[in-house]
């Protein structure tokens, strides 16, 4: 693969699809400007290396330069005259050919892959946001990846500007179309597949150019830099496949290979999408793209919006779902465009709603027979819940993990799961001191089987409100911060049924006489453990001694300060559950 093919996405009869910051080149391989670009542009790369390689052993004598490597870190290329290596990561020794390098640039910014997997470098925002603000003389310090990466774009800018003042011809519309209807109307002669253009030389697509989808299959990489570079419009089928560097980027109508796609595009905090890219994505129709996804990873990013316009049906599975959403001004319009539609995610492995994303869940639709390993929901601000749901729930399946953190927390009296579902664990987290009554009303959660249930901080709170299994294996409170729990909890009395070990610790205690477990009950290891010593007396100050009736523990099973333990009422019992004795006097 020459070096010009791996900056470009390929089309049928080797034509080429170069990015730039201008528009897409289109390059046929037998055009004289692809010869032209194509030679200029390996002698620049190879006097950038020669530059980046002085300047560090200038700097850094002990650094190996790579004529000691005979081979591409990344995907095995020997060196030579043709494929030389560029040094990556000095910090690993790590090298990667030319191929590499431009295959990486190439994706910017929508790739995710790192060149060098155990170097500690900046995440892919960051390395973004680097390549955009520095300049071809601001190479000399940080990472290998950083400065090598702005040294080699700039060369290959400076390779293709010269081009660009030629001014290649404009393109207006672009039909890239497996229309047979279309195709019917033509004489044998003039039927093309789509990627060929009408002339011979070079053209140039850009924010001004209407490229029309019709009918087609593509690459998803070339899809989201046509989603960045040019006006989109979808017409008829479109299904998404993933890239190969080796294979035409087009395909028949329904293509969709066996190797599933990634969508992923997350932002920083102070980042945001092209104004085209969101332009494109909201004219796009729902239910239009047909892909198979193995993972979606979309944060602080408009390209949300294109969910409701994805058609995921089959019998694909999404390993992992992430949607990170932290200004809500950011996402706002989102929101409301993705709760107003449906989303169809058919089966899911892994599913994380973080920050304003939460409030997406309502809009969510899962297969009935999905089997979710984790789900984790994280909301710091407080969702109108009945607004987003309504009277509407959303059905999850099997889920084996759930963690909920802060407001997110309201969301759970609205999922609903496979009535045969057992949880392995359900962690609730709160960091904030929320109204708990105001947040659940008269709602009640009921999850289940829990084989081991966690309440942190101010998530104790919210303990009144579930109503729980009767059996159970693990149960745990957790507080550092002083709790207003008898207050809340009044006259109320929360049924655990059985539970085989109970840990609750410091200010969490005061809510052990609200709880009532099975007759028949035998705790293997209870743990009641204050934080502070000086905090021991104000818990359960109001118990009277043996007030507390926790029923049968196993003998050594009871874990507790004497000034605690003197207020439980307890049977010791033995291996076989024979009684040995009450408590307190183990």
């Amino acid at each position: 693969m020459t070096m010009l093919q791996s900056l470009s996405f390929r089309g049928y009869s080797d034509t080429f699809f170069v990015p730039t910051s201008d528009g897409i080149l289109v390059l046929p391989k037998t055009s004289h400007e692809y010869a032209q670009i194509e030679e200029e542009m390996m002698e620049n790369l190879e006097e950038c290396r020669n530059r980046i390689s002085e300047r560090r052993q200038r700097h850094s004598p002990r650094l190996s330069s790579s004529e000691c490597v005979n081979c591409c870190s990344h995907c095995g290329t020997l060196s030579d005259e043709k494929h030389f290596l560029f040094q990556s990561c000095p910090k690993t020794n790590y090298f990667s050919c030319h191929n590499c390098l431009a295959g990486r640039i190439r994706e910017l910014p929508y790739g995710e892959r790192r060149l060098c997997s155990e170097c500690e470098a900046s995440s892919e925002s960051e390395v973004e946001a680097d390549l955009e603000a520095e300049s071809e003389s601001e190479y000399a310090s940080g990472c290998g990846w950083r400065d090598l990466a702005v040294v080699y774009k700039a060369t290959i800018k400076k390779t293709l500007r010269k081009y660009r003042e030629n001014k290649p011809p404009l393109k207006k519309h672009v039909l890239f179309s497996f229309s047979r209807e279309e195709q019917k109307e033509k004489p044998s002669s003039e039927q093309k597949h789509p990627g060929m253009l009408d002339q011979d030389g070079a053209s140039l697509l850009t924010e001004k150019t209407r490229v029309t989808l019709k009918d087609i299959s593509i690459s998803e990489k070339f899809f989201f830099v046509l989603l960045a570079k040019t006006a989109v419009d979808i017409v008829g089928s479109l299904s998404l496949f993933k890239h190969d560097d080796k294979e035409c980027c087009f395909e028949g109508p329904g293509v969709l290979k066996d190797e599933p796609i990634s969508l992923i595009r997350v932002l920083g905090k102070h980042r945001s999408e092209p104004s085209l890219v969101l332009e494109n994505i909201k004219k796009m129709p729902a239910k239009t793209i047909r892909c198979r996804c193995k993972e979606i990873s979309i944060g602080n990013s408009h390209f949300a919006g294109i969910l409701p316009s994805l058609d995921m049906r089959g019998e694909s599975r999404i390993e992992s779902f992430c949607l990170y959403a932290g200004r809500k001004k950011k996402t706002s319009e989102t929101l409301k465009e993705i709760n107003r539609k449906s989303v169809y995610l058919g089966r899911v492995g892994k599913m994380n709603l973080d920050g304003y994303a939460a409030e997406f869940l309502s809009a969510l639709t899962l297969d009935g027979g999905s089997e979710m390993e984790t789900l984790e929901l994280s909301s710091c601000s407080m969702p109108d819940v009945a607004s987003l749901f309504k009277d509407n729930k959303v059905n999850l399946g099997k889920v084996k993990a759930i963690r909920a953190t802060d407001y997110a927390i309201s969301a759970l009296p609205f999922l609903v799961f496979h009535e045969e579902n057992v949880f392995e664990s359900v962690e609730l987290y709160s960091y904030w001191r929320m109204d708990i009554a105001e947040l659940f009303k008269d709602n009640r959660i009921c999850l289940g089987k829990v084989n081991a249930i966690r309440f942190v901080k101010y998530a104790v709170l919210a303990l009144p409100f579930f109503v729980f299994h009767e059996e159970g294996k693990v149960f745990v409170l957790e507080s550092a911060r002083e709790l207003n729990i008898t207050e809340l909890f009044k006259d109320k009395r929360v049924c655990l049924g059985k539970v085989k070990t109970m840990a609750i610790t410091d200010y969490a205690i005061p809510a052990l006489p609200f709880l009532v477990f099975h007759e028949d009950n035998v705790f293997e290891l209870v743990k009641l453990r204050p934080c502070w010593q000086t905090s021991i007396s104000s818990h359960l100050k109001d118990a009277k001694n043996k007030s507390i009736d926790i029923g049968k523990v196993r003998k050594g099973g009871l874990l507790a300060p004497a000034r605690i333990k003197q207020k439980l009422k307890y049977v010791v019992v033995d291996g076989q559950g024979n009684p040995t004795g009450t408590g307190p006097l183990e």
